[in-house]
């Protein structure tokens, strides 16, 4: 029975995600789009008028795959098939489908019909990348989510993210490393790709790489204590605790010194916890050390 693998360490660690908060604001889910049941809405209005019009259905199907009404969605795609027969266009839909219902092995079947009669559509390699990370194919994965790249193009950052945790699942850190900055050689500087660039460099023991990417990035962007204590803790991590014990105090210094306002933000509370705890860590170690 196949299984999908276990998260790459990094989406897990403390550090990151709270770096990541600091950073990003999250974005909503396909299926909770404010707008989707009027979309249906208006497609099955215009479907009263035009039932044979295959290309809206395709679009019903894709707004109910969105929405998880997925046996709706297959019968919206068997009747365009019927309007349209031999479609690849509805060979890819029902793969979409398959795969948003948790069928992964049928939605990798049918992806693969589609690639087969076409070879340059890079939302279907990313499809086939996503069922096969699921059913353990990692190696496979990572085959093709390299083709998806290379035919799009301005890939997505979530594209070269996917495509590192898998390479990182099966121990290729620098590999990972490597696309991510391929990936910001392309699209620009993207703040996930660099914090996930610095991760798989503390994964891969490569200290000194992600501690001159975090001096890089603090450069850029002064007054920021959250790349502060995130040097603190790949010092720590690197068994450099005197550097990190004092990385650790001086951001706390500096985030007791800001304004009331800004000391009780959460984001602020939740950074100066994880600076104090880094500081904690660090000092129970350097005491341990130097015992006999």
């Amino acid at each position: 029975m196949h299984t999908q693998p276990a998260p790459p360490i990094f989406l897990a660690r403390a550090s990151l995600a709270a770096v990541l908060l600091l950073l990003l604001a999250p974005s909503p889910s396909a299926h909770a789009h404010p707008g989707l049941d009027e979309r249906i809405a208006q497609l099955t209005l215009q479907l009263t008028a035009q039932p044979t019009n295959a290309a809206l259905l395709l679009q019903r199907a894709d707004f109910y795959r969105q929405h998880e009404q997925f046996d709706a969605a297959f019968a919206d795609l068997s009747k365009a098939e019927q309007r349209q027969p031999c479609s690849t266009a509805v060979l890819l839909a029902r793969a979409r489908v398959f795969s948003d219902a948790g069928q992964t092995t049928n939605a990798l079947a049918a992806v693969q019909q589609f690639i087969a009669t076409a070879t340059n559509n890079a939302s279907a390699f990313v499809l086939r990348a996503r069922c096969r990370l699921k059913l353990n194919e990692v190696s496979a994965a990572v085959a093709d989510y390299n083709l998806a790249l290379k035919k799009t193009l301005t890939p997505d950052p979530d594209l070269w993210l996917e495509r590192a945790r898998a390479q990182a699942a099966l121990g290729q850190f620098a590999s990972a490393v490597r696309g991510l900055d391929e990936g910001r050689a392309r699209i620009g500087e993207v703040p996930t790709l660099q914090l996930a660039a610095i991760e798989y460099e503390r994964q891969g023991a490569e200290f000194g790489a992600a501690l001159a990417r975090v001096d890089k990035l603090t450069a850029q962007h002064p007054g920021n204590e959250s790349w502060q204590v995130l040097r603190g803790e790949i010092l720590a991590q690197a068994g450099r605790l005197a550097e990190a014990r004092e990385v650790f105090q001086q951001a706390l210094t500096e985030i007791e010194n800001y304004p009331p306002a800004r000391r009780g933000l959460e984001q602020t509370i939740q950074l100066q916890t994880r600076a104090r705890a880094g500081l904690a860590r660090a000092e129970i170690r350097i005491v341990l050390q130097s015992k006999p």
